[in-house]
């Protein structure tokens, strides 16, 4: 079977909306499947990782962008002021409105560039694809699945690694907001009719794709992760410990709704009750940071040494990064589809075998996983609502303790937690990715035109 993959993040981009895609190429050839990537030269906005390998039987259609470079409104206003402050304001509000999302102006030179490989293949007498795979966000990436099903008459499926609709990040106080988030709707409804089934990464993602639109087939494939990647990671792990350090580390960006604010004023509150603790403790965020919590993280907090800030590093160095910490942070913000939000760190990790402070809403699906995987279980790992700054205090200061009763000071660290067998099975990035191979079976079997 041949299945043409549209993905706006592919390497040499970097960052965690990569890995999903580039693991399926990896692990379809293995289920019978031939892949063909379309996707941007140099999309715009992301980090750079040149040791992501595209495998070598992967067809990579390359093609121009010419949707400008997404911004933060706040960080792009933070550095002018006057004039020129209200001049770039000015300059910033179309891409407020632009449905479905900024990186509209790449469905025409991708939809062209399928379009030419599938004349080039049928000229040469060689098969066409039997299915068209799309994943988002950006959500232009089902714009262009859509027109490519529609004009080569083959089926489509559309993968959701987050909602079209129902971000929790999303300020839905503000009328542009409101206005394009009503139009997105639209389209959604819409475009999604014409699409033959649909993947998605929580099973409250599903519920909601099913309530929106009720003749769609959804499965749910969850993000999972690369095991041979983490085994290779724990190797290096060493070279990245702080010894006689108490590590903390935050691995992602914060945006949107998303705020480091109530972890922070736990790292302020715990200074203050437990003195002794600011000789230990050390905080490294690796990802992006709102402009004011990075303010507090590389001011203050770096000042007392208790903090740091890493703007990117590379995949397995993250994963390195992951292994060699004392205890792990993880956020979601609460609100409107937070249940569903699993961030493709979660099952980073739960293969990194370490504990996890997990600020998350009660009903969400990560906290669930790490619940199974005992992650929040031992070694000082515990579940917190995320706006609870005394919960989330008490809590480190316990896995603090539980540190230093490992003799941390002296260079111990508490146990590894005892991930069981049927949780590390069932997040291994192959095993979802047969599960796609299946689904992509069904629907071209099953399919005629849409």
């Amino acid at each position: 079977m041949r299945v043409l993959l549209v993905s706006y993040y592919f390497p040499p981009a970097g960052g965690g909306g990569v890995q999903r895609v580039l693991g399926w190429c990896r692990h379809l050839p293995s289920a019978g499947v031939e892949v063909t990537v379309v996707a941007p030269r140099e999309p715009h906005w992301v980090d750079q990782d040149t040791t992501l390998v595209v495998p070598g039987d992967v067809q990579v259609l390359r093609t121009d962008d010419p949707s400008p470079a997404a911004v933060i409104p706040r960080a792009a206003l933070a550095d002018v002021s006057g004039a020129r402050r209200i001049a770039r304001r000015i300059a910033l509000q179309p891409r407020r409105f632009a449905v479905p999302d900024i990186h509209r102006g790449w469905r025409r030179p991708a939809v062209r560039a399928v379009l030419e490989e599938a004349r080039r293949r049928a000229a040469a007498g060689d098969p066409g694809w039997d299915v068209v795979v799309s994943s988002s966000p950006p959500e232009t990436a089902h714009l262009v699945a859509h027109d490519v099903a529609r004009a080569l008459g083959i089926p489509w499926v559309a993968d959701f690694r987050d909602s079209w609709l129902d971000l929790p990040h999303l300020r839905m106080g503000s009328p542009a907001v409101r206005l394009k988030h009503a139009a997105n709707r639209r389209l959604a409804t819409r475009v999604l009719a014409r699409a033959s089934a649909a993947t998605t990464v929580s099973q409250p993602l599903a519920d909601d794709l099913r309530r929106r639109h009720p003749a769609l087939a959804v499965t749910v494939i969850e993000n999972g992760v690369e095991v041979d990647a983490v085994g290779r990671a724990a190797t290096r792990a060493d070279g990245f410990r702080d010894v006689g350090r108490f590590v903390v580390t935050y691995t992602g960006n914060f945006f949107g709704l998303q705020s480091a604010a109530s972890f922070l004023d736990a790292v302020e509150r715990a200074l203050t009750q437990e003195p002794s603790l600011e000789h230990d403790l050390l905080v490294r965020f690796v990802g992006g940071l709102k402009p004011a919590e990075l303010a507090r993280v590389t001011g203050p907090l770096a000042g007392r040494g208790v903090a740091e800030h890493v703007e990117f590093l590379r995949h397995d160095d993250v994963l390195a990064q992951q292994r060699a910490s004392d205890l792990l942070l993880l956020y979601v913000a609460p609100g409107t589809g937070s249940a569903g939000v699993y961030t493709g760190k979660v099952f980073e990790y739960v293969a990194a075998r370490r504990p996890v402070l997990a600020l998350v809403p009660g009903d969400n699906v990560a906290g669930e996983l790490l619940t199974r995987a005992g992650s929040v279980e031992a070694g000082g790992g515990t579940r917190v609502d995320p706006d609870d700054v005394d919960a989330i205090s008490s809590a480190l200061v316990a896995a603090w303790r539980a540190w230093r009763d490992a003799d941390g000071p002296a260079g111990g660290r508490t146990p590894d937690i005892a991930v069981p067998d049927d949780v590390l099975r069932s997040i291994d990035r192959a095993d979802g990715a047969r599960r796609l191979a299946d689904v992509l079976r069904d629907v071209a079997a099953g399919s005629t035109s849409i």
